[in-house]
């Protein structure tokens, strides 16, 4: 009785490892996804807490030293949060809104008081998804 020997592997042990690779390629894929929204979401929440730090330390120091209100100065500072990220992970300035872009996804914030002349409250609608996630809030139900 004479053994073959196969130097090669079967259609069907070449079709096993071809599905195999193909569910994890899709399963890497997705999550490779949700890392760069999480990363873009984090991120942009960490620029945001960045400007609003500096605004309020910009009206508490013209408040503590009795100087004027320099709007022009206030819109400097949020002119900031519109630098350092991709065509996909960014905000953009528009007129009296920030408009924050995650993907294909936009969120619009609104900035009270427009004129800024005073500490501007940069927020969104919480009963978006979005807002919540780069708020770390929970609506309750």
């Amino acid at each position: 009785m004479q053994y073959f020997r196969h130097n090669a592997f079967s259609a069907f042990e070449v079709l096993c490892v071809i599905i195999i690779v193909g569910i994890l390629a899709s399963v890497g894929i997705k999550y490779m996804g949700h890392l760069q929204h999480r990363q873009c979401v984090m991120g942009l929440k960490a620029k945001l807490a960045l400007t609003q730090n500096a605004l309020s330390k910009y009206y508490t120091q013209a408040f503590m030293y009795a100087s004027s209100i320099q709007p022009q100065e206030a819109r400097e500072i949020l002119q900031t949060l519109t630098r350092d990220f991709t065509p996909t992970c960014h905000f953009s300035l528009e007129s009296h809104k920030l408009k924050a872009t995650i993907g294909s996804q936009i969120l619009y914030f609104s900035i009270q008081p427009s004129d800024l002349s005073l500490n501007p409250i940069i927020s969104c609608n919480l009963s978006l998804p979005l807002c919540k996630e780069l708020s770390d809030r929970i609506l309750e139900k």
